[in-house]
This record gives structure tokens, sequence and C-alpha cells, in this order.
């Protein structure tokens, strides 16, 4: 009997043992799991935040400069008339990525100069220099304002420095649209004229980091 009752004892420890076992490696696998999700979190928050040193995003401000065309014109960026909206359309004339977007940025432009109900100022915005810039603007027959900011380090400011990349402000010089891509469809064109064309109001945040980013 004494046999018997030992062997059950120790067919019990044994049971109790492979449970704490079984437990112990649930939760390491549930800690492992947290923490997977930490990183991917943390990951993803500095990807915004990397995004955001970069390229502009919805909710942002930018400073009310003065800037010349190349025809010699002055022009405000970053404030004009009530309810009307600025687009920038940003390159280089050594970005291939920019020069694939001609066709469709002079289509969007022109759409934006001929609606006379939500008309926009349209700035192509240059970031090389000016005579290589008018090179290329005869080369490409580009028919709207070209301009450049009077300082290199605005482009920084406004995060037009990586390009191509397009940014629709409202009056007060708000981002209210941003695009860093290719424009290469007709959704795509479609997406900016919305921004134009939509009501006055806080724009959403396409990269929201904490409640106080966007009111």
């Amino acid at each position: 009997m004494s046999r018997i009752g030992s062997g059950t004892k120790a067919s019990w420890y044994a049971r109790i043992k492979a449970s704490v076992v079984y437990v112990a490696l649930a939760v390491a696998l549930g800690l492992v799991a947290v923490l997977s999700l930490q990183a991917r979190t943390q990951r993803g928050e500095l990807r915004r935040y990397q995004y955001r040193t970069m390229h502009p995003y919805p909710g942002m401000w930018v400073p009310t400069v003065r800037a010349a065309t190349l025809a010699g014109d002055s022009v405000t960026i970053g404030r004009t008339a009530l309810g009307r909206r600025q687009v920038l359309i940003a390159f280089t004339t050594t970005c291939d990525f920019c020069r694939q977007s001609i066709p469709r940025w002079k289509r969007l432009s022109a759409e934006l100069v001929a609606d006379t109900t939500h008309q926009a100022e349209v700035f192509w915005l240059s970031l090389s220099s000016a005579d290589s810039t008018r090179r290329y603007v005869r080369e490409h027959q580009i028919a709207f304002p070209v301009i450049k900011l009077p300082e290199a380090k605005l482009e920084r400011v406004y995060r037009t420095n990586a390009v191509p990349v397009i940014v629709v402000l409202s009056d007060s010089g708000r981002v209210v649209y941003s695009r860093a891509a290719v424009l290469s469809t007709r959704a795509a064109i479609d997406s900016v004229l919305a921004a134009v064309r939509a009501r006055l109001q806080s724009p959403p945040c396409a990269v929201r980091l904490t409640r106080a980013d966007c009111p």
C-alpha cells in the first residue's frame, strides 16, 4: 500500500510540475507577444516622427514668405484671400519621379486654374538653381508660375525638400493636404482637387501622434 501511495504521490507531483511548466511557458509566450506588439507600436511611432521631420502633414503651419517667380513677379506664399487655397508642386530638375509626374502636374494645374468656383493659386516650387530651372521650364513647356523660396532653409521649414511633393495650403498657411509621391493616376489628381474644393475647416490628421496635434 505504501508503494502505491508513494507512486500516486509521485505521479501527482509530476502532473503539478508539468502544469507549472506549461503555465510558465504560456506566460513567457504572452510576454513575448506583448513585447513584440510594443516594439511594433514603437517602430510605427518612430516612422511617424521620421515622416513628420521630412514631409508636410495635415495640420502643420507654414510661415508666410514673399517669393519671386521666374518671370520676376513677387508673390506671397502661406497666406492668400479668405477661403482660397494655395497649391505648391515641389520639384528638382534632376528628380526622375518629378519628370514622370509633369504631364499629370500640368493637367492638375490646368484644372485648378480653370475652376473659377474654387480657384486656387498654383505655384510650381523649384528646389534647383534658377538657371537650371529656366532650362527645365523651357524643355517641358511649363506655363504655370514657377517660384523659388527666398532662402534654402525654408525648403526644410516647408518640408518640401523630399520631392516630388504636392502641398495644399489654407488661406492662412495651414497644410490641408500633402502628397509625397509620383502623381500617377486620375484618382491621385482627384484627391488634390477634393482637398482644394473642401470646405474650410480644421484638417484631419493623416499622421496623428497626440490628441493635441489636431484640434
